[in-house]
């Protein structure tokens, strides 16, 4: 009796598993839903999706994994199935927080956090750099990490100043604020001691006599790419 206890448990999971196997190959999906965590999911990603509904199980899932694994900015997802007969998908997004053109390039690279190229735009709200290279950014591509340096710098420095515009140039980064100051930065180093003597400098000449200088010059500019600041006016 022992024994037929055990024959029977390997009996039932290989039962189940050609049951699962059958009806995998012969239920179609009807349906393909996927959303993320802002939403639905973007058009291109739904557009794939419904040219595979009507697919087996096995089928539209294989396509769906397919899908979502060449999509560069899908960080994560999730699959599973509904009743009667639904594919329902999550999936977690890259979302773009750099602007980045370059002379090769007439539109703007979306960048993720990462340093990762998600699209190409022809205009953007997010900070913007524009590099001297003649490298076209693909899709995927993994920026350097000089220029995501760079890029970090721009941001940090958007949220509280106006920029005119911000340039990566060899082996330094000028930011033009919108009074006309010039700041020149190293592409490299410690980001936040570079961002605390930035600002420190800019709200002490603006709280003070230098003020009235640094509006009358052409060429005021603060240097921080030495131990000690350099500051020209």
């Amino acid at each position: 009796m022992k024994l037929i206890h055990k024959l029977k448990i390997p009996f039932v999971i290989i039962t189940f598993g050609l049951i699962v196997s059958l009806l995998g190959r012969k239920l179609k999906i009807t349906e393909i839903n996927c959303k993320s965590l802002f939403g639905v999911c973007e058009d291109k990603i739904t557009e794939k999706f419904s040219q595979i509904e009507g697919l087996s199980y096995i089928q539209a899932k294989k396509s769906v994994n397919e899908i979502l694994e060449s999509e560069v900015a899908v960080k994560s997802y999730l699959v599973h199935f509904s009743l009667p007969s639904k594919l329902e998908v999550t999936v977690l997004e890259s979302k773009p927080k750099y602007a980045l053109q370059t002379l090769a390039s007439d539109t703007f690279s979306l960048i993720s956090e990462d340093g990762k190229v998600l699209t190409e735009v022809d205009s953007s709200n997010l900070p913007k750099l524009r590099s001297d290279s003649n490298s076209l950014l693909e899709k995927g591509h993994k920026l350097d990490v000089q220029t995501l340096f760079a890029l970090d710098l721009v941001s940090s420095i958007s949220n509280s100043q106006k920029l005119s515009r911000a340039s990566l140039e060899a082996d330094k980064l000028i930011v033009v604020l919108d009074q006309g100051e010039r700041v020149i930065f190293p592409i490299e180093g410690d980001k936040e001691l570079l961002l605390g003597s930035f600002f420190l400098i800019v709200n002490e000449l603006k709280s003070n006599d230098f003020a009235s200088t640094m509006k009358k010059s052409d060429d005021y500019t603060i240097d921080l790419r030495f131990k000690n600041p350099v500051l020209k006016y």
